[in-house]
C-alpha cells in the first residue's frame, strides 16, 4: 500500500474541512484542525507534513500569525493560505513573513486545490532532496531543542534560547570554518543543565552560593550532555565541543581539534553573558562582567560582544498593557504569571510570534491574571 502524503488543513469552519477531506482524502492523508492552536499541536506531533493549508480569517489568531509559528515548528512544509477577503496587505504579509507559496481566494474549488497541492508536494520533495547533510544535522538539532524547550520552564527556555542567540551573533561576525556546527552545539549545550534539580538552577541564575555537591553537579553537566548527543553518530564532533564549554581561553588553546576549541569558547562566552543578563537585567552590565574576567574568554569574542552591546538602543519606555495588545519586538519587563501562578513568560524575553500566540491563547481561556509590563523603544 502506497503511503499517502500528509496535508494539514486548518479552518474554523468544520463544514469546509469536512468537504475538503471528503474530496481530497482519496489522494492525501488529511489532518484537520478547527483552530490554529490545534493545528500547531498536530505540527509538533507529526514531523513529515508536506503541505499546510490554512484559512486567513479565524477568531483571535489570523492565518499570517499561525503561519509564522508553523514555519518555526515545520520549516520545510509548503504553506498555502485561503482567504475570503484577501487584500494587498494580507498578500504582502503572507509572502514576507511566512513565505506562503499560494494565496487563494475562497471559495476555491477542491479539484483545482488538488492540482496546487500536487505542485506543492513536488516542491517539498525537491527541497528535501536538495538538503545537504549539514543542513539535515542542523534541522535535527533545532527540532530536538525546540521540542524540548516547549516542555521547559520559561526561565530555562529563555536561558537556552539566549545562548543560541548570542552564539549566532558571534558566529556571524567571526570567520569560523564550521559555523553551523557551532550553532548546533549552542542548541544542545544545556541538555545536562536543564536536567539538574530546580534548586541548583535557581541558585545559578541568582548567583547564590552552592554546596560542594551542587558545584560538582554543575561541573559534570556538560559530560551528561555529551553522552546524550553522542548517541547520534553524526554529532560526535559537536558532542566533544559541548563537553568543554566550561574551559577558559588558556585551557581551550591547548585543545588540538579546532572545531572543539571554537565550540568551547563560543559557548563559554554565550553562557556567561546570558547568566549575567538574567541576573543584572542589563546588556551593559553583562558585558562589563565579562570584561572584568577577560582572561576567561577569547579576546575576539569579547570584542564582538562589546560591539553588539554598544549597538543596542537601550532607551525604552516601560508601559503596562493588556497581554492581548503585545506586539512583536516588545521586551517583557516583568515575569508574567497565569491565574494558577505559573510562570508563562520570563522577564527579558522578546515578544515573538510564538510568545504572542501564547499570550492570546492564555487570555482567551481566561488564564491571564495581570497586565503585561513591557519595554518599548522611545521614538
Amino acid at each position: 500500500m502506497i503511503k499517502k502524503t500528509k496535508i494539514l488543513m486548518v479552518d474554523d469552519d468544520i463544514r469546509i474541512l469536512s468537504g475538503y477531506k471528503r474530496i481530497l482524502g482519496k489522494d492525501f492523508d488529511i489532518k484537520m484542525a478547527h483552530d490554529p492552536v490545534a493545528g500547531l499541536k498536530i505540527l509538533k506531533s507529526e514531523d513529515d507534513i508536506a503541505v499546510i493549508i490554512s484559512d486567513y480569517m479565524m477568531p483571535k489568531v489570523d492565518g499570517n500569525l499561525f503561519f509564522e509559528v508553523a514555519k518555526e515548528i515545520s520549516p520545510d512544509s509548503v504553506r498555502i493560505m485561503l482567504s475570503g477577503n484577501a487584500d494587498l496587505t494580507t498578500a504582502v504579509d503572507a509572502i514576507n513573513k511566512s513565505n506562503v507559496y499560494k494565496l487563494l481566494i475562497k471559495p476555491f474549488p477542491a479539484i483545482e486545490l488538488k492540482k496546487i497541492i500536487f505542485e506543492a508536494i513536488k516542491i517539498y520533495n525537491k527541497n528535501m532532496e536538495l538538503k545537504d547533510i549539514e543542513d539535515n544535522i542542523f534541522l535535527v538539532a533545532s527540532s530536538i531543542i525546540k521540542n524540548l524547550v516547549a516542555m521547559l520552564s520559561p526561565r530555562d527556555g529563555f536561558f537556552i534560547n539566549n545562548i543560541t542567540y548570542i552564539s549566532k551573533i558571534i558566529v556571524n561576525k567571526l570567520p569560523y570554518q564550521k559555523p553551523k556546527k557551532i550553532i548546533i552545539a549552542s542548541y544542545l549545550s544545556q541538555l545536562g543543565f536543564i536536567n539538574l534539580p530546580n534548586e541548583i538552577k535557581s541558585k545559578k541564575y541568582n548567583k547564590k552560593q552552592l554546596k560542594q555537591d551542587e558545584v560538582k553537579a554543575l561541573e559534570e553537566h556538560p559530560i551528561f550532555a555529551k553522552k546524550i548527543v553522542m548517541k547520534k553518530a553524526f554529532l560526535i564532533d559537536i558532542a566533544n565541543g559541548i563537553s568543554y564549554q566550561n574551559k577558559t581561553f588558556v585551557q581551550a588553546s591547548t585543545i588540538k581539534d579546532k572545531l572543539t576549541a571554537d565550540i568551547a569558547m563560543v559557548l563559554r562566552a554565550a553562557i556567561d553573558y546570558t547568566l549575567d543578563l538574567i541576573y543584572y537585567d542589563s546588556n551593559k552590565r553583562a558585558i562589563k562582567e565579562l570584561k572584568r574576567n577577560f582572561m576567561l574568554y577569547d579576546p575576539k569574542i569579547l570584542k564582538v560582544l562589546e560591539e553588539y552591546v554598544l549597538s543596542l538602543d537601550e532607551n525604552y519606555n516601560i508601559v503596562e498593557i493588556s497581554p492581548m495588545d503585545a506586539k512583536e519586538g516588545m521586551i517583557i519587563a516583568r515575569d508574567f504569571f497565569n491565574t494558577s501562578n505559573e510562570l508563562l513568560i520570563t522577564k527579558g524575553s522578546i515578544v515573538t510570534a510564538p510568545i504572542k500566540l501564547k499570550l492570546i491563547t492564555s487570555c482567551h481561556f481566561n488564564m491571564c491574571k495581570q497586565k503585561l509590563l513591557v519595554k518599548i523603544k522611545e521614538t
